[in-house]
């Protein structure tokens, strides 16, 4: 669990073999000549004459990219939609958006992949911003409302814990899942939402 850096050698160390106790491993001197030896708190009487330490060990903080959950797939419109709000936003096939069974989904500002991913204000779903158009908001006659929104970053690199078959609809700008078998409702083609000219785009999945 821990080593103490400093002289004498002190070492924490807890063994799940003896649950809710903790054992201290300590550095001490005995005989003639004196030799160094290390007790155990858990058993005092044995001494132990050496173990390893790697004094060169350098502890290094594992980078994680920021992101953020309570992304959710509207089961009527098949977009997906930001639910971290008191709002569920507007779904084009009518009232608020709606999810029962969705899983949680994060999306990350950095890291591999495409940008100009954006969350709109007024609808609450996502979409492209990299074309000269903002795609059509069920809400808005404008377009998508991007403008307080962050830059999110979309890939199509898959692994554990990701899913896979998510779309860009051509039509409206939003991204949709083509997975269920159908191609839920689009504010901007009567026929649902197109993903004939996109990539397959992975999303991640966390827990909630």
């Amino acid at each position: 669990m821990g080593c103490n850096p400093n002289l004498p050698i002190t070492i924490t160390a807890y063994d799940p073999n003896a649950p809710e106790r903790t054992a201290i491993i300590q550095e001490f001197t005995m005989g003639n000549p004196p030799q160094k030896k290390f007790r155990n708190s858990m058993n005092p009487g044995k001494t132990w004459d050496y173990f390893f330490v790697d004094t060169f060990y350098v502890s290094i903080t594992p980078s994680v990219p920021a992101g953020q959950a309570q992304w959710r797939l509207c089961g009527a419109c098949m977009g997906l939609f930001f639910d971290g709000h008191g709002s569920k936003g507007v779904c084009p096939k009518g009232g608020p958006h709606r999810f029962v069974l969705s899983s949680n989904y994060w999306l990350t500002g950095s890291g591999q992949g495409q940008s100009n991913w954006r969350w709109c204000r007024t609808c609450e779903g996502l979409f492209f911003a990299g074309n000269k158009t903002l795609g059509v908001c069920p809400v808005n006659a404008n377009g998508h409302d991007g403008s307080q929104s962050g830059d999110y970053v979309l890939t199509h690199n898959s692994g554990p814990g990701q899913q896979a078959n998510w779309r860009w609809c051509r039509a409206c700008q939003g991204l949709f899942f083509a997975g269920a078998g159908g191609s839920g409702t689009c504010p901007a083609n009567p026929n649902g939402h197109d993903g004939t000219q996109s990539g397959n785009y992975i999303l991640s999945l966390t827990t909630g």
